[in-house]
């Protein structure tokens, strides 16, 4: 499996409630929809204290392999329907993508 992770920034001028809603309402349902081979997507909203966070989200999305992730970007799904999307909620700039491989150190099962 090959993970995704996005540290995010928010649109300029847009609250992180709107922000949170917008990607919980709008986006996430769009990228479900358009990658049914995706297996995991996590959002992680940055709890916004008295300081201002350099990200307001870090997103994982898990694939299956890294050929599946290969061709997504260039998927018509993906032109068409996600990057415009990413624009009514995303900062243009300063969005960063990393590729990882995860080693879980510790997990405590219920």
């Amino acid at each position: 499996m090959i993970k995704q992770i996005f540290l995010i920034k928010r649109k300029q001028g847009m609250s992180p409630d709107a922000f949170k809603a917008y990607y919980l309402g709008h986006h996430v349902p769009l990228v479900k929809a358009a990658f049914p081979e995706l297996v995991k997507y996590v959002i992680n909203f940055v709890q916004q204290g008295k300081r201002a966070a350099a990200y307001d989200a870090m997103t994982e999305l898990y694939w299956p392999d890294f050929e599946t992730l290969k061709g997504l970007k260039e998927s018509d799904a993906y032109r068409t329907k996600i990057a415009p999307d990413e624009l009514n909620f995303m900062s243009s700039e300063g969005t960063l993508i990393f590729l990882a491989e995860e080693v879980v150190a510790k997990e405590v099962k219920a």
